[in-house]
């Protein structure tokens, strides 16, 4: 076997092994990792991915970027946003895909060691394992565990889509399908995917996202590349408007048959007459439903303080939201290595 890092030759191999195995997900893939890599200048962001290779075939990639945070090196994705886990060939026999991932950590320890790594943040991507959790998968633990990582899990919420729209929102909270119903009667909403997008939609969302945080918060290039992954069908945007003004947009990537909620934001200026988030996502799972997405995450899940985790009340006020439109609530299984 060969290990090998990833450069821009190495690109296309990368993603199209990221489509054929059942591990990876759309934060494995190129288009996310150069996002992640542009998103905070300031992190002095460096690529340290690497495929491992077997007769010139990857049978596995291992996602990972080191950032300096607070003057301390970290191998993670946004401050303490975890990376991913490694993705395997589907084929392998079990026995060498154990022996492979004692291969792919025994090389991230070396990368730390040659780096100065204080620590390692990986997490068990949820709508990857979603298509398998509920028929047996083995990663209903945290591998993470075998490997040195202290367990640092917390929840998620993920809808499943293959039920139909009357049961998705019969499962919906009696408060949220009364929103929703409001909110349709008077609002526009609109999802907007690689065949209708355009800048200028784009653009809006872009500038009502610097409105709503009274600043631009990260470098121009990142909305280019999220407008990028619109066009190629890795993402899509919800567009909610009111007397023909925008009044709410939503950001949701895209990739094999799940689908993430990454970003919101309404302008600040505008006092509705009904809240527009409960039309957004409504929006959005229909649209998804409907163009045969399996599963939506819809977003972290967090209850109470925790060793690792301390969420404010908007934090936990949020996650309650999020539950109100139905779902499972499941492991975002996750842990963190400490070398030094």
């Amino acid at each position: 076997m060969d290990l090998c890092e990833l450069t821009k030759e190495l690109y296309s191999s990368w993603d199209e092994f990221c489509m054929k195995s059942d591990d990876a997900w759309f934060w494995h893939t190129t288009d996310w990792l150069d996002y992640s890599l542009a998103l905070r200048p300031e992190h002095e962001s460096k690529q340290m991915s690497f495929a491992v290779k077997n007769n010139n075939e990857i049978i596995a990639i291992c996602p990972l970027i080191m950032n300096n945070l607070s003057g301390k090196n970290v191998f993670t994705y946004d401050n303490e946003v975890p990376g991913e886990t490694p993705a395997l060939k589907n084929t392998l026999p079990l026995r060498q895909k154990n022996k492979l991932y004692q291969v792919i950590f025994n090389h991230i320890d070396q990368l730390a060691k040659a780096n100065n790594v204080h620590s390692c943040l990986m997490k068990i991507n949820p709508i990857a394992s979603a298509f398998t959790f509920l028929h047996g998968s083995r990663f209903q633990y945290n591998y993470l565990m075998r490997f040195g990582f202290f367990n640092t899990s917390l929840n998620t919420q993920i809808i499943d889509l293959s039920k139909s729209l009357e049961q998705l929102m019969f499962e919906m909270r009696e408060s949220h399908r009364y929103d929703i119903k409001r909110g349709d009667a008077i609002y526009t909403t609109t999802i907007f995917d690689s065949n209708t997008i355009t800048k200028e939609i784009f653009d809006q969302y872009r500038e009502m996202h610097h409105k709503a945080a009274g600043r631009i918060t990260r470098p121009l290039e990142t909305f280019e590349m999220m407008y990028q992954m619109i066009k190629n069908k890795k993402a899509i945007l919800c567009v909610t408007e009111h007397n023909q003004k925008t009044i709410g947009c939503a950001y949701v990537n895209t990739y094999k048959a799940g689908a993430f909620y990454s970003s919101s934001s309404d302008d600040p200026d505008v006092c509705t007459p009904v809240p527009v988030s409960h039309c957004i996502q409504w929006n959005i799972i229909k649209w998804l439903k409907n163009n045969g997405f399996v599963y939506y995450e819809i977003g972290l899940q967090q209850f109470s303080d925790q060793l690792y985790n301390h969420p404010s009340k908007k934090d936990i006020s949020i996650s309650k939201f999020k539950r109100g439109f139905g779902g499972m609530t499941m492991p975002r299984f996750s842990g963190e290595r400490i070398y030094v």
